[in-house]
């Protein structure tokens, strides 16, 4: 007996102006990071919608005079020590 043929269906995210170079799981629940090769800007934060098939940009776009080719994120408050650090 064969399988039925099974698709899945993958969101995209087309907001940078260059190729995505980095890509993250962000410190909130459906949180995604993403770092690219474009001018500006370099990082953005997405919150994955309820039924994961779309998303939206969320907070400010961090701009970087270079590629972002990788990204990680931290719990929040895990660096709690530290939160007067680039203010």
């Amino acid at each position: 007996m064969s399988k039925p043929n099974l698709y899945l269906l993958i969101n995209s995210i087309v907001a940078h102006d260059g190729p995505i170079r980095s890509i993250a799981i962000g410190p909130n629940e459906n949180e995604i990071l993403t770092g690219c090769q474009s001018d500006s800007p370099n990082l953005r934060r997405w919150r994955l919608s309820q039924d994961c098939l779309s998303m939206e940009e969320i907070g400010t776009p961090i701009y970087h005079d270079h590629w972002v080719t990788a990204v990680t994120s931290r719990p929040p408050n895990s660096m709690s020590k530290y939160a007067q650090v680039g203010t």
